[in-house]
């Protein structure tokens, strides 16, 4: 009897490199080709199914090859990092709500995050490094390389939350005693950018190495805000807040924005003056962004985005903000129908067009070689709308017709 051994594949990791750094970003894993299938994995998550990966980020990846006579072996890789810049800090006490910390730590926190952010004021915004906040108030944060970003106070990515208000940042070199600087701003984002080890702070201050200190006044306010939410609707973008308690307090703005950053005021709602009860408010903003996002193409185009926040304003004047909600509305898309009749006969043709708004549309007729017959432009109304063509627009037989308008291009073909 004759017994036949088949040969294990071979299944060595050889990486490329095996540690990621801020010149080498990304590592190439692969084992030698020639196999049957490969399924490569990171413990969670499947990664491929060819001889090689491509990673980001450290971690322990592992593949299994499977030869022509199902044979399998399996390997395993670690890839580490060694990027260049830490960033470490405090939650330090604002006792006295003027936008300078105090220097002494707020311990007993629990469930707070530091983020660092990039694309922050986008729709797409890309996480690249977190930590918890330990209970003593302290953080550090991951290594990470030179460029631009976003430090977000218990972010949940498009939109900073604290456990108690923000009113005021303290940046200190972390060699030596303390020399902070307070630079303004109340919403628990802090933007630096670092170029070869050096950061760029909010613009203003350059250090080597630094922390990152964000002061909060646990009852500086003089509204206590348990939730601020909003949904869109069929009538508008609706936001709803209630308060546990209101001193001395005159009213609430209203403020949106498109891009995070630069906000405006849409409204104003009456406060409750001086209670300790729970009051509920609602505000219904009408005319939020329907339209493409600013920056975008017909072809490439995305939800609109609706960032909106609370101007809470007391009786002398002073005011704080709440946290940045974000609403996205649902595009109101157009429906371009088929012309008809279709084979054309008689001397017009009709054509159904549902436009998602009252917007200018511009339609092409080309016939089959791409040559341009006729281009014209329509004010088209919300909803639908019924436009003629004259039947003959091309005496040789088959036309094509482009619509095309804010919300992209359609084509429709037309038979004499």
């Amino acid at each position: 009897m004759e017994i036949v051994v088949n040969e294990l594949p071979v299944a060595t990791i050889t990486p490329s490199p095996a540690v990621l750094t801020c010149a080498n970003p990304t590592s190439n894993l692969s084992v030698p080709a020639g196999e049957a299938s490969y399924a490569w994995s990171d413990g969670v998550n499947n990664l491929g199914t060819t001889n090689s990966i491509t990673v980001s980020t450290g971690g322990t990846y592992s593949v299994t090859v499977t030869s022509s006579k199902n044979c399998t072996s399996t390997a395993s890789i670690t890839i580490g990092t060694q990027f260049d810049h830490t960033i470490s800090g405090s939650i330090l006490k604002d006792v006295t709500n003027n936008h300078i910390v105090d220097g002494v730590p707020i311990t007993g926190l629990t469930g707070v995050k530091v983020n660092v952010v990039k694309d922050f004021a986008t729709l797409s915004p890309v996480l690249v490094a977190t930590t918890n906040v330990l209970t003593t108030g302290l953080f550090t944060l991951p290594a990470i390389c030179d460029g631009k970003y976003w430090v977000v106070l218990n972010s949940t990515l498009l939109a900073p939350t604290v456990p108690v208000n923000v009113t005021g940042f303290s940046f200190h070199i972390s060699e030596g005693a303390i020399g902070s600087t307070t630079v303004g701003g109340a919403n628990g984002i802090v933007e630096i950018e670092i170029i070869g080890g050096i950061a760029t702070i909010t613009g203003a201050r350059k250090v080597a190495n630094f922390d990152i200190s964000f002061g909060l006044s646990p009852d500086a306010l003089p509204v206590r805000l348990i939730s601020f939410t909003g949904k869109s609707t069929e009538n508008g973008n609706e936001l709803t807040w209630k308060t546990s308690s209101e001193s001395n307090f005159s009213h609430y703005e209203i403020e949106r924005s498109e891009n995070a950053k630069v906000f405006k005021k849409i409204g104003k709602v009456v406060g409750g003056g001086n209670t300790t009860e729970i009051l509920s408010y609602n505000f219904l903003d009408e005319n939020q962004t329907t339209g493409m996002v600013p920056g975008a193409t017909s072809a490439t185009h995305s939800n609109p985005a609706n960032y909106y926040r609370l101007k809470m304003i007391d009786l002398d004047g002073s005011s704080e903000y709440s946290k940045v909600i974000f609403i996205e509305n649902e595009l109101e898309k157009s429906i371009v129908g088929d012309f008809y009749p279709n084979p054309a006969f008689g001397s017009e043709v009709s054509i159904n067009i549902t436009s998602g708004n009252a917007k200018v549309w511009t339609i092409t007729s080309y016939d089959l070689s791409g040559k341009v017959i006729n281009t014209e432009t329509r004010q088209l109304n919300k909803g639908e709308n019924k436009l003629k063509f004259a039947s003959k627009v091309n005496r040789s037989g088959i036309s094509i017709f482009r619509f095309e308008s804010t919300d992209g291009v359609q084509f429709r073909k037309l038979s004499n």
